[in-house]
């Protein structure tokens, strides 16, 4: 019982206060200048400072997947299917 009290309150102090996403296309274009301030402004909500950043496609896959980014910002509907796994 006791320890679960414990990682129950310890997890409220996991803080989390700069989160960045990289995107495969620049961010310059349409879909980016939408997306950006939305995920600024809803992140800005819950204080945490949200960054973008541009990377070449399958750079830009690498650091997500190795943790070097937090996400992407362009997730392809049924990647697996869609790279040949």
């Amino acid at each position: 019982m006791q320890c679960c009290c414990l990682l129950l309150w310890s997890y409220g102090l996991i803080s989390i206060e700069d989160i960045t996403f990289s995107g495969g296309a620049p961010l310059d274009g349409y879909q980016p200048r939408v997306i950006i301030p939305i995920l600024t402004e809803v992140f800005g909500r819950n204080e945490i400072k949200f960054h973008a950043k541009y990377f070449p496609s399958l750079w830009s896959l690498e650091m997500s997947n190795s943790g070097v980014v937090d996400s992407e910002l362009h997730i392809v509907y049924e990647f697996h299917a869609v790279s040949d796994g």
